[in-house]
């Protein structure tokens, strides 16, 4: 993590253009935010108030539809059991 600290980039467009992209600083916005660094999480890329609740609901979108699926599986095979 200290390379993230450092601000190392790793983006294309910045090393090219020396701007900063919509995305800059996204890695390490993220990574504050888990630390509960809000206010640097946002010094980083301003964006991340919209990019984490986001991120966060898709994730958790997601893992509801896999336990959706992997319940209606147990439930099919439970009644092809019992046919």
């Amino acid at each position: 993590m200290e390379s993230l600290e450092q601000g190392c980039s790793l983006c294309i467009i910045k090393n090219i253009s020396g701007y900063n992209c919509p995305g800059c600083g996204t890695t390490r916005a993220v990574s504050a935010i888990l630390k509960g660094k809000f206010a640097a999480a946002y010094s980083y890329n301003p964006f991340i108030i919209i990019i984490f609740p986001l991120l966060f609901w898709l994730i958790i979108r997601e893992l509801a539809n896999s336990i959706h699926t992997i319940w209606r599986w147990i439930a099919e095979k439970r009644r092809a059991r019992h046919t």
